[in-house]
């Protein structure tokens, strides 16, 4: 177990979890004896504000409480710097929490931070001067992304009712995509650059199968089993990045799930590549956006930043050390 005394709680208040956090923090964080701070955001960009502020006061450990827009602000305050992350999942997908195994339940993954002695090294990607965790994208404009209330109402189903709509007025795009030395050119819908996928989790697992029975009812289809993840080869701590490109047959939402999590190679109807340094160009320009973030335009270049940050994550299993 390692021991902090200096911890700063990054807090987003519009994340979608309603829930009495500072009392828990203050009991679990209270009964270890760890001293702890909190600051509250307020708008785009404070979470990095406030990160870089508490690695200069002298911090010891960062925890962002929020979702995966809140984490990827706090780690593009943390890069160049060796203090460690900590993530208590507030948000609706929380997919970097899911990937790095800290659970969704506040205590146990305020837990963790208490009683684990465990870190992992995360690569994250770079586009310009901005950084992220999850994925970098092109061509999902501001207002198809899920809206608050939608999520509200909905939690993680938002996210595939928003790509119905998307996916029935995306126009066809050329793109030209640089992995490395490697040239792709191809007519497409969606590009993704991910560094972190869609982790294997009870929860998702539940998630991606109400997915499917919506899917086909949209589609007019009957429901399918669910398939094995697609993705599942995708690791944010190999120093490398994976490309997802979504093509032109792929014009209904099943089309997208099963590009997303395999049911067999002729349905996924995607293209998966795999390196350091990306390039995309769009005819005509698509919007680029990340973790949910919109940048600008095509063209991009982002680039792979091997073991940028440190999160703490719950230990091993015994045996499984």
């Amino acid at each position: 177990m390692t021991t902090y005394r200096n911890v700063q709680v990054i807090i987003n208040p519009a994340s979608g979890n309603d829930e009495p956090m500072l009392n828990i923090l203050n009991d679990v964080l209270g009964r270890h004896d760890i001293p702890w701070d909190a600051r509250v955001t307020h708008g785009p960009g404070d979470a990095t504000a406030l990160t870089r502020a508490a690695i200069d006061a002298g911090c010891d450990l960062i925890v962002s409480y929020g979702g995966d827009g809140t984490v990827m602000e706090v780690v593009n305050g943390m890069i160049g710097s060796d203090v460690p992350l900590a993530i208590l999942p507030g948000g609706t997908a929380n997919a970097a929490a899911m990937e790095l195994g800290i659970p969704v339940a506040l205590r146990e993954a305020i837990e963790i931070i208490c009683e684990s002695s465990t870190r992992r090294k995360l690569d994250v990607g770079r586009a310009g001067d901005h950084y992220f965790l999850l994925r970098a994208y092109t061509g999902i404009p501001d207002e198809y992304t899920a809206p608050r209330e939608l999520k509200d109402r909905f939690g993680l189903l938002a996210y595939p009712l928003s790509a119905l709509r998307l996916l029935r007025e995306q126009p066809i795009t050329h793109f030209r995509i640089e992995v490395d030395d490697q040239v792709i050119e191809q007519e497409g819908l969606l590009c993704f650059v991910n560094n972190i996928a869609y982790a294997k989790t009870p929860r998702l697992q539940n998630w991606v199968e109400r997915f499917f029975l919506d899917v086909r009812a949209h589609d007019g289809g009957d429901a399918v089993a669910v398939p094995e993840p697609v993705l599942h080869t995708i690791d944010p701590s190999d120093g490398l990045l994976d490309v997802l490109l979504l093509v032109p047959e792929t014009l209904t939402l099943t089309s997208l799930a099963t590009a997303l999590v395999r049911a067999d190679e002729t349905v996924a109807r995607a293209h998966l590549f795999q390196g350091k340094r990306i390039r995309l160009e769009t005819d005509p320009p698509q919007s680029v956006g990340i973790d949910g973030e919109l940048l600008g335009d095509t063209p991009v270049t982002i680039e792979v930043v091997p073991h940028a940050i440190e999160v703490v994550v719950p230990n091993a299993p015994r045996g499984k050390e």
